[in-house]
């Protein structure tokens, strides 16, 4: 292969590539190929130069598969590049406020114009790249310049590749960010731009299913509303109102009306099969905690399960057939039914349909988790496979395989995983921090199961002082108390879990006792 001459900052002010030493520009191939071999030499700076090079010289170069994948890989380079240079890198594709050479304003056209004078300038001039940046900022904390980037990317060029995945992956960023206004805001400016674009109409979908999700159906209602009296183009409006009427439907558990509709709607609620997000919608009404109390509860159940076998028996799409398995097993788990729950998810799982079967794999997972640590550990091996064993989004999933390894006495591959997770959460790849006690006291547990005694405590050391861990049992609180048995049995210290589990068990005796005489009391 000809030898490729690369420099710091690829790009000159007028946009043209790199020329290699004959002279020619580099395809994007080469530069893609240039990019991965230095990441695999650990030189992740240099490899998001060549990256942002490839970017800028084929703008809307690679299709939507190629471009996740790259952006992707940018976020993860990202945030292998020393923390002290992180800052130092971005700052390469930005100036201060005003003009600079070789930099122009960010372009924020009509949603954030106004603020064009006070935000730095910038070298970025394709979608790609913004998308790119944004993502950088995002890592570092920089929430606003986050939105600015990610909305001028989708705004400067809507139908493109990385303007197609703008929406979604603010969207996603906001999620993950807990800014749930944020998300309804760029679902509002999404309808504003390109009305008529896929984005707009999926960004309302996706609201309206964080909405009902969550129980905020009223909020759901009175976004499409809105959506329905202000969309520029008739996309989002119709869309609006077909999910009013979902809404509707699922109100009044008229489920196989309401799975007729939501597979309609496949296009913007998701990509290939129902997600857990669009399963939460659908479960609407169905209080975990009233499952058994509640007759409402109990009958919507009733009649979702009835709904599903049919779709799983008559359904003439195959994808239809594997989510209805999947659904009936969500069904299954609310009744407390882990038998029943496990065979549907695993019809789901063997139905090789991969989306469907990712849905399954990682909820039998978790059914399997404590009673067959074996068998989970295999399902979610199976995930992964697809994945990556670092797949970003699924920490918690790495989390649980950790504790896996962890229990089974694989010390080492249990610290790795724990180590990537915290990594991860600390670098910003992680949509969500995944860090804490737990976290914790399992690095904890496998450093004391390797020997490393004084590493296992000195990590330990914070999280107990905090708790009280030291002063005498009677005295904690009861959160204290049940906070810590969990934690020092995972610490590897099961004598001490031990202790206070059955001080959680005189404690739970001296309230009964307490509770029973005072009952007999008032009988008195």
């Amino acid at each position: 292969m000809r030898a490729l001459i690369w420099v710091a900052v690829a790009l000159g002010a007028n946009g043209a590539a790199v020329a290699d030493d004959d002279g020619e520009t580099p395809s994007a191939e080469e530069l893609l190929a240039q990019a991965q071999s230095l990441a695999e030499q650990g030189q992740h700076a240099d490899a998001l130069r060549t990256l942002m090079t490839m970017l800028e010289a084929y703008p809307d170069g690679l299709d939507h598969d190629a471009y996740d994948r790259m952006r992707r890989a940018s976020a993860e380079w990202f945030s292998r590049v020393p923390s002290a240079d992180r800052a130092g890198l971005l700052a390469e594709y930005e100036g201060p406020s005003g003009t600079s050479s070789g930099s122009r304003n960010i372009p924020l056209g009509k949603s954030f114009g106004w603020l064009t004078a006070l935000l730095p300038t910038t070298t970025v001039r394709t979608p790609d790249g913004m998308l790119v940046v944004a993502g950088w900022h995002r890592q570092l904390g920089n929430y606003f310049r986050m939105v600015l980037y990610a909305t001028s990317a989708y705004e400067g060029a809507p139908r493109s590749v990385a303007g197609e995945h703008a929406i979604p992956v603010l969207m996603m960023w906001q999620f993950y960010g807990a800014d749930k206004e944020g998300m309804a805001q760029t679902a509002r400016v999404a309808t504003r731009i390109d009305p008529d674009g896929w984005p707009a109409p999926w960004a309302v979908a996706r609201m309206v299913v964080h909405y009902c999700g969550t129980g905020q159906v009223d909020k759901a209602k009175a976004f499409l509303d809105e959506i329905r009296a202000t969309a520029g183009g008739a996309a989002p409006a119709n869309v609006a109102g077909q999910l009013r009427t979902l809404i509707i439907d699922l109100e009044a558990a008229q489920y196989p009306r309401a799975l007729d509709r939501v597979w309609q709607l496949g296009e913007y609620l998701f990509d290939e099969t129902p997600g857990q997000h669009v399963l939460r919608m659908i479960c609407m009404g169905i209080e975990w905690h009233q499952r058994h109390s509640d007759a409402l509860t109990r009958e919507r159940i009733g009649r979702l399960t009835q709904a599903a076998e049919q779709e799983a028996r008559q359904a003439g799409d195959s994808r239809r057939r594997a989510a209805a398995w999947v659904l009936l097993g969500y069904c299954a788990e609310r009744q407390e039914d882990v038998a029943s729950a496990r065979d549907c998810f695993q019809r789901a799982a063997d139905s090789g349909y991969w989306a469907a079967q990712e849905l399954a794999r990682t909820a039998l997972g978790g059914l399997y988790y404590t009673s067959d640590p074996e068998r989970a550990r295999g399902h979610l091996e199976s995930f992964f496979e697809r994945h990556g064993a670092t797949a970003t989004g699924h920490e918690g999933l790495l989390t649980m395989l950790g504790d896996i390894h962890r229990r089974q006495g694989r010390y080492e591959e249990a610290l790795e995983l724990f180590q990537e997770v915290d990594r991860r959460s600390q670098t910003g790849v992680a949509m969500r921090d995944a860090r804490g006690r737990a976290l914790t006291a399992g690095m904890v547990g496998c450093l004391r199961g390797l020997g490393r005694q004084a590493e296992a405590d000195a990590m330990a050391a914070p999280i107990l002082v905090e708790l009280g861990y030291g002063t005498p049992i009677e005295q904690l609180s009861g959160e204290n108390v049940g906070t810590l048995y969990p934690l020092l049995k995972k610490m590897g210290l099961p004598g001490e879990a031990e202790r206070f589990k059955q001080e959680l068990l005189r404690r739970a005796e001296e309230l009964s006792r307490q509770r029973q005489e005072a009952y007999r009391q008032r009988q008195e």
